[in-house]
């Protein structure tokens, strides 16, 4: 063995071609390990469980948009105020990894269109009432809130636009499986006057109602 060593010592090309040899063997390793230890590596990663559900479930359930249409059929003389009413809820259900959740969340109403108007002066024809739950909202900025006969509520007989009901109002949950529901209520009501209204007579108000993450 020692000759050997020592001819491959002396001898240029045994040298040059164990060097050779020894090169592509430790190559061969290499690729061998650096292969088998991706596969396992792949096949652990393809293996591994994220754990629970992290992801809250924030959403919002539409109601109907709120319409008045005036007439002699639905605003008669003597008769019965007229009213339309609709209810939005925001739902959230916690992830199930922590069970706890909190947002908050925007509200409005927007009237697009709107051509009902005073007949007689200062005297409201449309009111609307906005309960949230068993709460009343009572304070929203460009409207004024009161009682008129006997129905307490915004008056909004010649408003369009839109209108911010609740900014960043919170919500929170402590459920994967059972929601938290707020309920929003929007009411109009077509106050029937002691006066004549057939001046709103086929005059009419649509209103919608807004949930929303971000403001608008």
């Amino acid at each position: 063995m020692k000759s050997f060593i020592d001819r491959i010592k002396t001898d240029k090309v045994l040298f040059f071609l164990s060097v050779l040899i020894i090169g592509i063997f430790l190559v061969l390793i290499i690729r061998i390990t650096y292969s088998y230890l991706a596969a396992s590596i792949n096949e652990a990663g393809n293996n591994v469980t994220m754990g629970s559900d992290k992801t809250d479930e924030l959403k919002f359930i539409k109601g109907d948009n709120l319409v008045l249409n005036a007439t002699s059929t639905t605003l008669p003389e003597g008769g019965a105020n007229y009213v339309d009413s609709t209810t939005y809820s925001a739902s959230l259900k916690a992830n199930s990894t922590n069970n706890t959740a909190n947002y908050t969340y925007y509200v409005y109403f927007n009237i697009p269109t709107n051509t009902i108007n005073y007949i007689e002066e200062n005297t409201p024809e449309v009111i609307l009432t906005i309960r949230q739950g068993e709460n009343t909202i009572t304070n929203i900025s460009g409207l004024t809130y009161g009682t008129y006969n006997g129905v307490a509520g915004f008056d909004i007989t010649n408003k369009t636009g839109l209108f911010t009901v609740a900014s960043n109002y919170a919500i929170s949950s402590t459920s994967s499986t059972t929601a938290t529901i707020q309920d929003w209520t929007f009411t109009l009501t077509y106050l029937n006057q002691g006066y004549d209204q057939s001046a709103n007579y086929g005059n009419s108000m649509n209103v919608k109602v807004i949930l929303s993450k971000n403001a608008q």
